[in-house]
């Protein structure tokens, strides 16, 4: 039995089975589609039906995850007088962990010896999720909660993300494409790609007429920043875009040589924001710079 929770919300992209199989426990994240509530099941055939849904026209909002529904959370493991280590999504992206931390403080006063470790990850989707990945490996090599959250932070601004997409609708939607960039993009097929910053936040960084200069900006993104890509997994992620992430890997691997490749698929939480066909890699390297 482990002597110590690690926990984290369905934002991470990884699919339940695979969180379970780690022993990671997932707050599952909410969202709506025609004034209709849905929990994220975080499994393939709700991932594809979301995605299938939105091609059809839904437009789906989500849910951010307040501090008493945290509490509702993290009380029956506070329960078991067990130390939380507790992996969130991006204070740069979403107030969630402003509300993990209010929660705490709610916590305290019920469990004043309570242990819980709540890491800003300053990242989102599957970079969260290979971070939960890292944490479950510690705590088999026998790290402590207080060591595991350290190393935690120590290392997160090392996970780089790189985002693409050949249909910006979704981020013109959010504000992150104007529209004129819309526009001109449509007309042009021209396509942003994406990083996250030191503070978490999502910035366009270049933009790439068509698919190959696209992908050789990721390249060059990769060149610029990884560190011993033999040593480490690559994450790729995909929302409905299956074909496109494995060609996508097969291209990094002839490059770049990483020790394995992960694939996994974007879920409901992020896919809201950013519509079907983004395709996103995350990585380890130098630390993260300002824009």
């Amino acid at each position: 039995m482990q002597n110590y929770f690690i926990t984290t919300d369905s934002g991470c992209d990884l699919l339940y089975d695979f969180v379970k199989s780690i022993d990671v426990i997932p707050l599952k994240m909410k969202y709506i589609i025609d004034s209709k509530e849905y929990t994220d099941s975080m499994t393939q055939s709700q991932y594809d039906k979301f995605f299938n849904d939105m091609k059809d026209g839904a437009v789906p909002t989500t849910v951010q995850i307040n501090p008493l529904e945290f509490v509702e959370f993290f009380t029956p493991l506070a329960e078991e007088n067990k130390p939380i280590v507790h992996i969130c999504m991006s204070s740069g992206i979403s107030g969630t962990y402003q509300n993990a931390l209010s929660a705490k403080e709610m916590l305290l006063e019920k469990f004043p010896n309570l242990e819980l470790y709540i890491v800003d990850t300053l990242m989102t989707s599957t970079g969260n999720g290979s971070l939960c990945i890292l944490a479950s490996k510690l705590r088999s090599e026998g790290k402590s909660a207080a060591e595991c959250a350290e190393i935690l932070e120590d290392k997160k601004l090392s996970v780089h993300a790189c985002f693409t997409t050949d249909d910006i609708t979704y981020l013109h939607r959010g504000g992150r494409v104007s529209k004129i960039g819309y526009v001109v993009s449509k007309a042009l097929k021209i396509y942003p790609v994406m990083r996250v910053n030191n503070n978490g936040e999502l910035r366009v960084f270049a933009k790439s007429r068509g698919q190959k200069a696209t992908w050789d900006t990721i390249l060059k993104y990769i060149e610029d920043n990884v560190v011993s890509p033999e040593e480490q997994t690559i994450y790729i992620s995909d929302a409905a875009n299956d074909d496109g992430a494995k060609k996508l890997g097969a291209l990094i691997q002839s490059r770049f040589h990483f020790k394995d490749v992960f694939y996994s698929r974007i879920g409901t939480i992020i896919g809201t924001h950013t519509g079907p066909n983004l395709l996103t890699i995350f990585f380890m390297g130098v630390d993260r710079q300002p824009d």
